[in-house]
């Protein structure tokens, strides 16, 4: 058996010297600090400061690039206590937040986390879009323009790449929209294979295609709202779209910035009603949700970018509620997913400036007794948010 090192390659040695023989003070200062060091990291250990090496397989593969595939995943499953939201439907929220796509259940509670690193880095700065579509979650990065395909379980996700920075729900639960050029959207299935259905949009359009939530889209021109269908378009009406839901649009006309009045839209495009607004309720902002009962809409207000915060309306007497919530601004834009409201009505879900989501009692805020919004989960910065009935 070989003998290991002398850990003191000088303290046994003899030198020639005056006087009786000693070892040297040096050696003993040496020793002196490699005992001091040796219990410094021991210490360090015991703290956790210095990570001990992981136990790896003998005959283990090299790992492979997490951003080599979105198939790249981890998921991760635990409950939160939701019971005050007292759902009686089991509804979804969808959220994102970076790498990662939450899917909570309202009424059990129950979280399912699925994490994506090449999601992660696809979107780290670029809010994206965030769609639920089947049994499915599609996430759009828009810096490059790859839509990530999460299926519900234990299934591997998947992508698929497109021409532009838009993806708005489809027809049905098989197919979204995606950008093909300037002017077109076109139908694409959930593994990206494009059909023959398009969408052309007018080429003075405004800003961003919207979904009317019902699988179409409106869009904004100078000349007014029109609604996109493969048939063609149709003007709905002068003026500024500031909210859409799935059965209806509100839309404002403004003589001056303090002198607006409002109209609401169903779903054939008919005006139901008209409403006249307070001033103090942000008319031209875009940034807005129509309750699926069509009684109230959410708006955010861009004129205060400082704060955007969020109105909660009335549609049937004009009485607005200027809540606690307010969304985040550097996500904020038409379509965004910062305010969605749950399938009753009863609540209204906000992605607020700290990126937490929260909820707003959506009655009890419009009669004014309650305007605080409840942090519903933290997760991290959030993004999105949409809900799947």
């Amino acid at each position: 058996m070989t003998e290991p090192d002398d850990p003191d390659p000088f303290g046994d040695r003899e030198v020639m010297q005056v006087g009786p023989r000693r070892r040297t003070p040096l050696v003993i200062a040496v020793c002196v600090i490699v005992v001091l060091a040796g219990i410094g990291l021991w210490h360090s250990v015991q703290k956790g400061e210095v990570p001990l090496p992981e136990p790896t397989a003998a005959s283990s593969p090299p790992a492979a690039d997490p951003t080599d595939a979105p198939s790249q995943q981890s998921r991760l499953d635990f409950d939160i206590d939701l019971s005050w939201l007292h759902t009686p439907t089991d509804y979804s929220l969808v959220v994102h937040a970076g790498g990662a796509v939450y899917r909570i259940a309202a009424r059990t509670g129950h979280v399912e986390k699925v994490w994506i690193p090449r999601l992660a880095t696809d979107s780290a700065n670029d809010p994206g879009a965030v769609v639920p579509s089947g049994s499915s979650v599609l996430v759009l990065a828009t810096g490059s323009r790859t839509v990530y395909v999460v299926p519900d379980g234990s299934g591997s996700a998947s992508s698929f790449t497109t021409a532009g920075t838009d993806l708005l729900p489809g027809p049905d639960s098989r197919h979204v929209w995606v950008r093909q050029d300037a002017t077109h959207l076109v139908l694409v299935g959930l593994d990206g294979t494009r059909t023959r259905t398009t969408l052309t949009l007018p080429s003075d359009i405004v800003g961003m295609p919207q979904s009317d939530r019902s699988g179409y889209v409106v869009v904004q021109t100078d000349d007014g709202v029109y609604d996109v269908r493969p048939d063609g378009r149709t003007r709905v009406a002068p003026g500024r779209l500031v909210a859409s839901g799935s059965t209806s649009l509100l839309i404002t006309s403004c003589r001056r910035v303090d002198s607006c009045s409002a109209a609401v839209y169903g779903r054939d495009l008919k005006r139901v009603r008209t409403v006249q607004l307070h001033e103090e309720t942000p008319a031209s902002s875009g940034y807005g949700v129509v309750s699926p009962d069509g009684r109230y809409a959410a708006l955010a207000d861009a004129s205060d970018p400082s704060e955007n915060p969020v109105t909660l309306v009335d549609l049937t007497t004009g009485t607005s509620r200027r809540l606690s919530a307010a969304v985040g601004w550097q996500v904020l834009a038409p379509g965004s997913g910062q305010l969605v409201f749950s399938p009753d009505g009863r609540w209204l879900f906000v992605i607020d400036r700290n990126g937490n989501l929260t909820a707003v009692d959506v009655r009890c805020a419009a009669s004014g007794a309650c305007l605080k919004s409840r942090t519903l989960a933290e997760f991290g910065t959030l993004q999105q948010v949409a809900v799947r009935p």
